[in-house]
């Protein structure tokens, strides 16, 4: 199967089942990465509010980021 058959298969997907899938991909893609797996340790550990980013602020970022 093509990356391109792949594609437009992901593409008529559920929106739920595409979100499902980018999780996996985005283990798939981390999951040897140690310096990524510090940092998100050192994240998920962080008790302190004041590093904390609400869900409008994170989602403001990430369409920065994406756009």
């Amino acid at each position: 199967m093509s990356v391109q058959e792949l594609k437009d298969q992901i593409a008529a997907l559920p929106q739920e089942a595409q979100t499902e899938l980018m999780a996996f991909l985005f283990d798939v893609l981390h999951r040897e990465d140690s310096e990524y797996l510090r940092t998100l340790t050192r994240r998920a550990n962080d008790h302190d509010p004041a590093n904390w980013l609400s869900p409008e602020e994170f989602e403001r970022r990430l369409d920065q980021k994406s756009g």
